[in-house]
């Protein structure tokens, strides 16, 4: 990423979601979809962190937005469990970064 670069991430609710909405912009879609894992340096090493899909993306773009999908590794290492239902918990997420549970965002 360069300096000045900005972007929002949305992570899906239950693992596999992020393949079903590739899918379906492959289908939707004129513009090229891209999708990586990004991995992420902890002081145990590195550790798979999450996948993430966007669309067409550019060096060039300052600001971009992309569909995230948390790695269960990641998950595992932040001590982070998934509800009953198997979805993701976003406020057991909030916790592990000390953040407030209450968010404009739930």
């Amino acid at each position: 990423m360069q300096e000045g670069f900005s972007g929002i991430g949305f992570n899906t609710q239950q693992d596999g979601q992020l393949d079903s909405v590739a899918e379906k912009l492959r289908g939707l879609s004129a513009k090229e979809t891209f999708s990586d894992l990004r991995v992420r340096q902890t002081e145990s090493g590195k550790i798979p962190w999450f996948h993430y899909l966007t669309l067409n993306p550019s060096e060039r773009e300052a600001f971009a937005a992309w569909l995230m999908e948390f790695h269960q590794d990641y998950l595992e290492y932040k001590n982070i469990k998934l509800t009953p239902g198997n979805c993701f918990n976003r406020a057991a997420y909030l916790k592990t970064l000390e953040t407030s549970e209450t968010s404009l965002f739930e």
